[in-house]
């Protein structure tokens, strides 16, 4: 499977669609994580329809079981909901939301229930791709509040104590995830090349460590239970092929049965989420590490099936 769409810019996923898609209606998802416990996963679910003559994009935030049953939606009509991110008890999640027209937006957190919205940024800026730290303490993110190009922040769960992390205005940092100890920070870099770099810092944002040498294009790295990093590249010229590395870089493996755009690794280590197809359709599927008793998450299509029941 060839993804059917180049991801260099992530956040700029959720408006370009709607530019260019065609008059068909379109599902398709951005994003998953697992829960804490590895019994829920939560992702961003993605729509295009024509309303009244026009195009229209919505996006939300579902949580649903690893069986896809009891879904749950998370969202109002009046935001694009997306990027995901749980707290270590699995009673809270963090994502951005924002305005359809001006792109501006802001970190949320909420229930996994949808209750208890709160909202932790404000400015005009987009405020986006918030992840929760292991012990709950604290909130990475990216936003556009001081520059052009995104830059990575870090601040209190309730929103107090916004410190920057990154300082190259010319760079655009995406996807933050914290480590495992909480004490490193993975995400990946753009300078508009089409050779995206994924690097580490500090949790104080010190001590930067490019992990993908210069090598490929490389998108949406994430934590696997063990310290080391999973994420999507064409460094071996492979369109979405999958990859884990140890945290410095090193011992670069390749899953070899799975291409995709973005992929999780459960809690346990034993199962692995990923997102098959791509727009103007994709489905979140799950499956044992080694691509063995394979279920698909969402409906068909993400259509009428993937609707919460």
């Amino acid at each position: 499977m060839k993804i059917s769409v180049k991801i260099s810019v992530a956040i700029a996923l959720v408006f370009t669609f709607a530019a260019s898609a065609a008059a068909q209606d379109a599902v398709f998802f951005q994003d998953v994580e697992w829960s804490p416990d590895g019994n829920r996963l939560a992702f961003s679910r993605m729509r295009m329809e024509t309303v009244d003559g026009k195009r229209k994009m919505s996006a939300d935030i579902w949580i649903a079981g690893v069986d896809g049953a009891d879904r749950t939606v998370i969202g109002t009509p009046e935001l694009n909901e997306y990027f995901v991110s749980w707290s270590p008890d699995g009673k809270w999640i963090a994502y951005g939301g924002a305005d359809p027209e001006t792109r501006n937006g802001d970190v949320y957190l909420a229930k996994a229930d949808g209750s208890g919205t709160k909202r932790l940024t404000g400015g005009n800026a987009r405020n986006s791709q918030p992840a929760i730290s292991p012990d709950g303490e604290r909130i990475v993110f990216a936003s556009t509040r001081d520059t052009e190009k995104y830059q990575l922040y870090v601040m209190d769960s309730d929103g107090n104590n916004v410190k920057r992390l990154t300082t190259d205005d010319s760079i655009a940092h995406y996807n933050p995830k914290w480590s495992p100890d909480g004490k490193r920070i993975v995400f990946y870099s753009e300078k508009g090349d089409d050779k995206d770099q994924i690097w580490t810092i500090a949790a104080d944002g010190s001590d930067a460590r490019l992990l993908t040498k210069g090598i490929g294009h490389n998108i949406f790295p994430g934590y696997c239970p063990d310290g080391r990093v999973i994420f999507v590249s064409n460094r071996d010229g492979d369109e979405g092929a999958v990859y884990t590395m140890k945290s410095d870089g090193s011992g670069i493996e390749r899953i070899d049965w799975l291409k995709t755009s973005w992929a999780r690794i459960s809690p346990d280590g034993k199962r692995i989420a990923w997102i098959e197809g791509g727009f103007p359709r994709s489905d979140i599927y799950v499956a044992d590490l080694d691509g063995g008793n394979r279920r698909k998450i969402t409906g068909e299509s993400g259509d009428a099936e993937s609707k919460p029941s």
